[in-house]
């Protein structure tokens, strides 16, 4: 989502929330189409863009795996979204990753889940950690230690 919101703001586009969604979806299903599996990391805060990921799987005739990733530390989440602020850099043209108040407003906006989901909690843990547990979630073989 981050890429196709940056690429958009840098060609002069505005309402990048339905234009970014609508560019990954499209991209998801021209993928799935290929028979290609798809990961789609969006913040999907809502369940209008769940049902809409959904619906493109159904289209493609593939298995939907939804994901839920949180950081249940708030000062730890604070100080990920400031590192990641810091990490931007100039390439990014007009897009930066989202800042501290807007993660305030998307905590308003969110709405709780109501379809079955795979939650992982990364809160002070090692990404290579978080990483096995979600292939174990999923069923999948798992990595050597």
């Amino acid at each position: 989502m981050d890429t196709v919101e940056a690429a958009l703001l840098n060609a002069g586009h505005t309402g990048l929330t339905a234009e970014g969604y609508a560019v990954d979806y499209a991209v998801a299903a021209d993928n799935l189409a290929l028979g290609l599996d798809v990961v789609a990391d969006s913040v999907n805060p809502v369940p209008e863009t769940r049902e809409a990921w959904a619906g493109v799987a159904r289209g493609a005739g593939a298995i939907l795996r939804d994901i839920e990733v949180v950081c249940s530390d708030p000062a730890e989440h604070r100080r990920r979204v400031g590192a990641r602020h810091a990490a931007g850099g100039d390439h990014c043209g007009r897009w930066a990753p989202p800042t501290p108040g807007d993660l305030e407003r998307y905590a308003r906006d969110y709405r709780p889940w109501t379809t079955p989901r795979l939650v992982i909690d990364t809160a002070g843990r090692a990404p290579d950690s978080d990483f096995r547990r979600l292939l174990a979630g999923l069923g999948l073989p798992t990595l050597p230690p």
